[in-house]
């Protein structure tokens, strides 16, 4: 009767094991969806703002920073008023950068996340008739901070532009 006791004890230690196991991978695993999920969030909203940072104004400094606090670590924010040719913005008038098209999202082992995407960038024509005007590569790293996912690093890539579109008219 004792063995038959402990048998039993055992294989509901291991059920106990394996459900416990299943659950922490499926809590996990929801987890990761919805971080994946707010980390395509900020990106996206971040390249909304970064057309209105004017990178050769007089408050450069100050419109990184206003304008980035929600997005960015105070590092990079500080390392981008260091030294604004890295800083992500208006560099000209025109063209302006539109928004970022995401191509892949990767977790990494430590748990950031690492954003691939193209920033378009648009003229008055581009608003007007549709298309971009130029885009280049970007490389975001995103970690988690206090709860909020904020970007502790980003590299923008060479620019590529594109012929303008002139407008079709049919008859």
């Amino acid at each position: 009767m004792k063995k038959q006791n402990i048998v039993i004890l055992v294989i509901i230690a291991a059920a106990v094991i394996v459900a416990g196991t299943a659950y922490q991978h499926q809590r996990q695993k929801a987890q990761d969806i919805v971080d994946d999920s707010t980390v395509r969030t900020v990106v996206t909203q971040f390249g909304t703002t970064i057309q209105k940072v004017s990178l050769s104004a007089p408050d450069a400094l100050d419109q990184i920073a206003n304008n980035y606090v929600p997005y960015a670590s105070s590092s990079l924010i500080k390392s981008w008023q260091a030294n604004r040719s890295f800083a992500p913005g208006r560099g000209l008038s025109s063209p302006w950068p539109s928004n970022i098209n995401i191509t892949a999202v990767t977790k990494k082992g430590d748990g950031s996340y690492v954003v691939q995407g193209m920033v378009s960038e648009v003229t008055s024509q581009e608003v007007a008739h549709g298309g971009v005007a130029a885009e280049f590569p970007v490389t975001i790293t995103l970690s988690k901070y206090q709860g909020q996912w904020l970007m502790t690093g980003y590299s923008a890539g060479v620019e590529t532009s594109f012929a303008p579109k002139t407008p079709t008219t049919t008859q």
